[in-house]
């Protein structure tokens, strides 16, 4: 779960100029998705990567923050670099 979010957080930050649609950032969902209680965050993150690209705010960093506070509320281990 942990690399999971890392992969996410590697492609968030590189949001801006690169597209996040890779085949490990989609694998890291899929990895994610198990844990989480519907796919509404995912498609947020989705939806915000693929919109965000080339724009100032670029990033989609509100839809990781809430992917990672909904995995550690359900009681998940995320590492800190991760929140």
């Amino acid at each position: 779960m942990n690399l999971a979010l890392a992969v996410l957080s590697d492609a968030n930050r590189g949001a801006r100029d690169e597209d996040v649609c890779t085949s490990s950032a989609r694998l890291s969902t899929g990895v994610l998705r198990p844990y989480l209680p519907d796919d509404e965050l995912l498609v947020t993150f989705w939806t915000a990567a693929a919109s965000g690209r080339g724009k100032p705010h670029g990033p989609p960093l509100q839809p990781m923050r809430w992917i990672v506070t909904r995995l550690v509320d359900a009681g998940h281990p995320a590492w800190m670099e991760c929140r």
